[in-house]
């Protein structure tokens, strides 16, 4: 698996990573967060995604997918 080379570090995205995490649950604002850095970060083994505890906007949701 290729480690992800970004300018911050965001330590979500590495235990993503490490754990090889296949479901997570996550806050939208930590998608909008990771926003400018979603065409560095590869998780393979992500299969579903799910946000929630506040709204997300289609456009990020698009960009995520």
């Amino acid at each position: 698996m290729a480690s992800i080379q970004l300018q911050v570090d965001p330590r979500v995205v590495k235990t993503i990573q490490r754990g090889k995490v296949s479901v997570a649950l996550m806050a939208s604002s930590v998608l909008s967060f990771l926003e400018s850095y979603l065409d560095e970060i590869d998780l393979p083994y992500v299969r579903y995604s799910l946000f929630c505890g506040e709204a997300l906007l289609a456009l990020l949701s698009e960009k995520w997918h």
